[in-house]
C-alpha cells in the first residue's frame, strides 16, 4: 500500500498496542514479497507472449514505486 493513501510517509498513523504482533508482522512482510516475485514473474512471461502490451511496464513500475522489486539474495539478514 502506497504511504500516500496514509499521508506523510515521515509520520506514519500510530496503531494501537497489539493490533499487530511482530509475528503476523514478518508473516504479512514475506507475504508481500512472495507476491510482489510472482508479479515480476508474471512480468516477465507477458512481456515474451505480448510484447505489445504496456500491462507489464506498467506492473513493473508500480513495484519499483513501491520498493517492491528487490532481490531476496541482495537484502542484509537483521542483525
Amino acid at each position: 500500500m502506497s504511504w500516500e493513501a496514509w499521508g506523510d510517509p515521515e509520520d506514519p498513523p500510530e496503531l494501537p498496542d497489539g493490533w499487530l504482533c511482530e509475528e503476523d508482522a514478518e508473516d504479512l512482510q514475506r507475504n508481500v514479497g512472495d507476491l510482489a516475485m510472482l508479479g515480476a514473474q508474471l512480468d516477465r512471461a507477458l512481456r515474451k507472449a505480448a510484447p505489445e502490451h504496456d500491462l507489464p511496464a506498467r506492473a513493473l513500475d508500480y513495484l519499483h514505486r513501491e520498493g517492491l522489486c528487490g532481490s531476496p539474495l541482495r537484502e542484509t539478514p537483521n542483525a
